[in-house]
């Protein structure tokens, strides 16, 4: 098993209560499945927050592991491992 901490920002922040939360996972799971897991845990308000009505996940979802943003690579198919940290986030607009 893999302990990773998570770290959630803006509107995931908001949907989960929590800034910070360390889970186990298995060695080499994907941040999809890990998103599955955290909606299991936080309910339809952090799956609105995560994914679009028809299931796929929202263009403005920025996911950060161990400082580098994982989007723009394998994006959902990134594995994890023991000790990672994850960023988990949407942006926020302002002026």
């Amino acid at each position: 098993m893999a302990k990773i901490l998570i770290r959630f920002l803006a509107h995931v922040k908001e949907a989960t209560g929590k800034e910070l939360m360390e889970i186990s996972v298995k060695n080499g799971e994907t941040i999809e499945q890990i998103l599955y897991v955290l909606c299991e845990k936080f309910g339809d308000r952090l799956k609105n927050v995560l994914f679009k009505k028809d299931g796929a996940v929202a263009e403005n979802l920025i996911i950060f592991v161990n400082g580098k943003n994982v989007m723009t690579e394998k994006g959902l198919k990134t594995t994890v491992n023991d000790g990672d940290q994850l960023m988990i986030f949407t942006p926020i607009a302002g002026g």
